[in-house]
């Protein structure tokens, strides 16, 4: 068996998951803080980022890949791809840079929200109700 539309959309995010965990290294070299964030408020800040992406993406392909394998319609798919990429973008750029509220925090965080119960709902609908 095959997933290859969640695999489109994890590599994608791989992707944006190493670019952050590229200026998280660049800063720990900058400050000189092999371990932790020591007194660095930028890097106490992409530290943050990259473990944010680090908690929810993984879930999120979990279930794309579990709705891939059950038969989920590949628009379907694609929409939660597109979405979820768009989402942790605007996420990871705002947080990057702004402290407290902002727009793509905001923004990224209900897409992420909104990613996940919908891909759960759509796993639970195709296994229990099919």
């Amino acid at each position: 068996m095959v997933a290859p539309i969640t695999a489109v959309y994890a590599s994608l995010l791989g992707l944006l998951f190493i670019a952050l965990s590229m200026r998280v290294i660049m800063l720990r070299r900058r400050d000189r803080v092999p371990l932790g964030h020591g007194a660095s408020k930028p890097l106490r800040r992409a530290i943050r980022v990259q473990a944010n992406a680090a908690e929810y993406l993984p879930f999120v392909f979990i279930l794309m890949v579990l709705l891939e394998l059950n038969g989920g319609a590949a628009w379907e798919l694609h929409i939660y791809g597109i979405a979820i990429v768009i989402g942790r973008m605007l996420h990871a750029f705002w947080l990057s840079r702004f402290t407290g509220q902002s727009f793509g925090r905001y923004w990224g965080t209900l897409i992420t929200a909104v990613v996940l119960i919908s891909l759960a709902i759509a796993n639970l609908r195709l296994v229990v109700f099919h």
